[in-house]
């Protein structure tokens, strides 16, 4: 396969969307996968996000295109966990 043949993105979706998360993890290849606590602007509660790095094949692109429209400016304000000891 060559590299021309995919596009990388990463993107932040609320653990709540499982349906498409379940649509990326079908039509493309996980890179990584992170899940993080984040605050979304004024709200000061806590809500955690999946980090997605993932490369679709060009065949499968127009499938995501909404997905990937839909959450490319979402840019959660990422919370530091408090590791305990």
């Amino acid at each position: 396969m060559i590299e021309d043949d995919y596009t990388e993105d990463v993107l932040y979706l609320p653990v709540e969307k499982q349906h498409e998360i379940a649509r990326i993890r079908k039509l493309g290849e996980i890179l990584t996968e992170e899940y993080l606590d984040a605050k979304n602007g004024s709200d000061e509660e806590v809500h955690t996000v999946v980090r997605l790095h993932f490369k679709t094949a060009h065949r499968n692109r127009k499938d995501l295109e909404p997905i990937v429209n839909r959450y490319r400016d979402f840019k959660p304000d990422l919370v530091e966990s408090e590791s305990t000891e």
